[in-house]
């Protein structure tokens, strides 16, 4: 009775988990949405996250200087290639890695040439 018991709870445990995955997927594996924009979705994703460390009002110094976002399409276009590879790795931003659907967003927008 007693193992009866604790395989139910076992499986039961796992069925949960796998089903409290909050992450979207934005595009099938392999595809892109050709509607990420720059303007329409890309800019807040930076604007929430990024512009502690590295806006045109925060003190950058050192790794920090080597990207300066001031809201403006033309601060991130030139390191949109640096920017994907960080937020892709989970290393930016620190300590708290986006959520895989932004992530998948910023590739996308990347991928498909990084429209404003």
């Amino acid at each position: 009775m007693k193992k009866t018991a604790l395989a139910f709870l076992v499986i039961a445990a796992f069925a949960v988990s796998c089903s409290k995955n909050n992450d979207t997927v934005v595009s099938p594996p392999g595809t892109c949405s050709p509607a990420i924009r720059f303007s329409t979705n890309v800019k807040s994703i930076f604007d929430v996250n990024c512009t502690r460390c590295h806006g045109s009002t925060s003190i950058n110094t050192g790794a920090l200087a080597k990207w300066v976002y001031d809201g403006t399409y033309a601060s991130v276009y030139a390191d949109r290639n640096r920017i994907n590879a960080q937020t892709s790795a989970g290393l930016m931003p620190q300590g708290r890695p986006l959520a895989q659907a932004t992530r998948d967003s910023i590739s996308c927008w990347v991928a498909n040439g990084a429209p404003n």
